[in-house]
């Protein structure tokens, strides 16, 4: 993964590199909370897009904290942004996305210090 990995994600989803945290919110006030969850668990574009938009700092934040290298963090949270995409039909539209995403990016990122570690591990012969 390259260092502009968010920035790529964020123009496949027809973003440009600035966050609009309006129009998520402009999204929420249209749809209600609850229609918002739901249609980002089956999948609707705009709606992806604005959970792009909303958490795409934060996701990045939280991955940053953990694996303290901007290309690794950045890394972790096109995994994160990714598995998200993959698993949204099992997240719960009653529940917060927030966490579950921050959840995922969590994971994500330990999932790389471990990787890295191992990497560290392994004497060159």
């Amino acid at each position: 993964f390259s260092a502009s990995v968010l920035a790529e994600w964020g123009r496949h989803l027809g973003l440009d590199k600035t966050h609009d945290h309006r129009r998520t919110g402009h999204l929420i006030d249209a749809f209600g909370l609850g229609r918002f969850r739901r249609r980002f668990r089956r999948g609707d574009g705009a709606t992806i897009r604005a959970v792009y938009e909303r958490f795409g700092g934060p996701v990045f934040a939280v991955a940053m904290a953990i694996v303290g290298d901007r290309t690794r963090a950045a890394d972790a949270a096109q995994a994160a942004f990714v598995k998200a995409w993959n698993a949204r039909d099992t997240f719960d539209p009653h529940r917060p996305l927030g966490p579950w995403l921050f959840t995922i990016t969590r994971h994500c990122a330990l999932d790389i210090v471990r990787r890295d570690r191992r990497a560290d591990d392994v004497e060159p012969t």
